[in-house]
């Protein structure tokens, strides 16, 4: 999949870098709707009407 180790790295570290800012609640990720797994095509659906201003979560 990611045939660079550099980039590799730094995706990493830039991942790892707003995993602490979550944890430290210096950044907190906005939730516009949830839905059950099994109302995925709805949320699909969702996420192509462009009608989101945060994350659409997926429940199992």
């Amino acid at each position: 999949m990611l045939n660079n180790v550099k980039f590799a790295t730094e995706l990493t570290e830039a991942k790892n870098y707003i995993i602490d800012l979550i944890k430290q609640k210096k950044i907190i990720p906005f939730v516009d709707k949830i839905f059950p797994l099994n109302d995925i095509i709805a949320a699909y659906d969702y996420m192509l009407s462009n009608q989101s201003t945060g994350k659409i979560i997926i429940k199992p």
